[in-house]
């Protein structure tokens, strides 16, 4: 989100409003460089509220988690903000339920995550039985029909890739890459360590993330311990109980780490074994920044166009995913032919450069859809303001 504020602002002044889970619990967004902005962080409303809302001209259902009164933090916002806007930027479909239509402007909503297509991939655990299973096919009918409201309530809505684009067949969808900052110093090398290292970095309380981990550690991990013995495997990332208990010799469950760079420096491979779930995996464009070589699935990479054995290597049986961890361990020149590639890839397309010029194409393309006289194409700063809800 820090990346996507700090373009607009380049743009014009910037009013943030950041919804938090409750105070103290998660951190308001890196502050922009760009000197001309207001903050507002506002406590999101406890579970349990309204289970229905009016969403553009349609009266529907929640998603449970979206089952919040959110009355307060609407005349929160309304008491702080200016009295008007010329762009009001929102994230995910929360945002447009918690904060849309408050003002007559040019509308925004940041899709980010198609959270439909998460529902629709994961796998029925066992433990949640035939409730879980109907419960989260009507969260699922609730976040499509809700996402497709959202994108007929505004002037643009984005997302985050080609095949999310399609999903959501709206004629006003944008795609909006997740950027990826340069590195002062790329943590990738073509040599391996001695002790060669398969690394997983992500956040682990999230489902798509935990299975993937739980499916590199008892699946994928055996098998790559026969093709390159001693190689270990890494899991990096915030986790519960359930992901802890993966630790065993040859795995290490790292849990957060302050410093991810040295967590890059000692990895030789960045895996990326998601099986479900949408939106842009962060982890891969942060190998390819970095020059990590990166072992995916085909759902970890869906949405990037790289191609495997030139940017990538692509795997999706245990087994496969092993020999392709194995490969990029011990083949030298595939490591400098896939660093070099990706990195370039990067480069043309996921540096915060390349969002920045992307921002000012939305908002100027929202702006006409909604008629609007809000144009950016001259004047880096025009007098203009921006109100940004809780996003990327």
């Amino acid at each position: 989100m820090g990346a996507t504020i700090n373009a607009l602002a380049e743009l014009a002044d910037v009013d943030v409003v950041c919804m938090l889970e409750a105070a103290g619990v998660a951190r308001a967004p890196e502050q922009p460089d760009a000197p001309a902005h207001r903050l507002l962080v506002v406590t999101r409303p406890r579970p349990g509220g309204r289970a229905t809302a009016v969403v553009g001209a349609s009266h529907l259902a929640l998603p449970s988690r979206l089952a919040r009164d959110y009355t307060h933090v609407r005349a929160e916002v309304r008491g702080w903000g200016a009295d008007r806007y010329d762009l009001v930027w929102l994230g995910r479909a929360e945002g447009y339920v918690a904060f849309g239509g408050l003002y007559d402007a040019p509308t925004v909503v940041d899709l980010d995550d198609l959270e439909d297509r998460k529902l629709r991939g994961r796998p029925v655990l066992a433990s949640g039985g035939p409730r879980r299973m109907v419960r989260e096919r009507i969260d699922r009918a609730r976040w499509s029909r809700l996402q497709r409201e959202v994108a007929g309530g505004v002037d643009t809505v984005l997302v985050c890739s080609d095949p999310d684009a399609r999903h959501l067949g709206v004629p006003n969808a944008e795609c909006l890459p997740n950027p990826y900052p340069e590195p002062i110093v790329p943590a990738g090398s073509v040599s391996v360590s001695e002790r060669p290292t398969v690394t997983f970095v992500a956040l682990m309380t999230y489902a798509p993330n935990a299975d993937a981990a739980r499916f590199l550690v008892s699946k994928v991990a055996p098998h790559l311990r026969r093709l390159v013995p001693g190689a270990r495997v890494r899991i990096v990332g915030r986790h519960d109980d359930r992901v802890a208990r993966l630790a065993r010799p040859g795995v290490d469950v790292v849990g957060f780490v302050p410093d991810l760079e040295r967590e890059l420096r000692l990895a030789d491979v960045i895996a990326v074994p998601v099986r479900f779930g949408g939106g842009t995996r962060v982890k891969v464009i942060e190998g390819f920044a970095h020059g990590i070589p990166v072992v995916s699935t085909t759902a970890g990479v869906e949405g990037i166009p790289a191609e495997h054995g030139r940017h990538l290597l692509v795997a999706d049986s245990p087994r496969a995913f092993a020999a392709a961890c194995a490969q990029a361990l011990t083949d030298a020149e595939l490591r400098r032919r896939l660093r070099d590639a990706s990195t370039a890839l990067w480069r043309e397309r996921y540096r915060p450069a390349s969002l920045a010029r992307n921002v000012t194409r939305i908002v100027t393309a929202a702006s006409a859809r909604h008629g609007s006289s809000l144009d950016v194409s001259g004047d880096p700063r025009p007098r203009d303001r921006s109100v940004v809800g809780s996003g990327r």
